[in-house]
């Protein structure tokens, strides 16, 4: 069977609205994919970032430190989680 080709020519303005709208959805993959992966090479999370880490609550962090399942270090004011307590904190709350 022969395959017939058809070739479709858009005019430019819709070209470059769809070009366009191309590189505004690369654009906001990309800044997705960088903000998910802000978090890699680091060893330690402030507090802001690892209730965003874990997608949790300050309720939650809170009873996570109250029942001593995690723990931080704290420089002046603020407090340091590192990651591999917060692993070990996952690991212990496994079903």
């Amino acid at each position: 069977m022969e395959q017939t080709k058809i070739t479709v020519q858009l005019p430019d303005e819709l070209t470059e609205q769809i070009y366009q709208q191309f590189l505004n959805i690369a654009n906001e993959a990309v800044r997705q994919a960088t903000e998910n992966i802000g978090f890699a090479g680091k060893s330690f999370l402030n507090e802001k970032e690892l209730k965003k880490y874990l997608g949790i609550g300050q309720d939650t962090l809170n009873e996570l430190l109250e029942q001593n399942l995690l723990s931080y270090s704290k420089i002046g004011r603020q407090k340091l989680y590192f990651l591999s307590d917060v692993e070990n904190c996952i690991n212990q709350l496994k079903i």
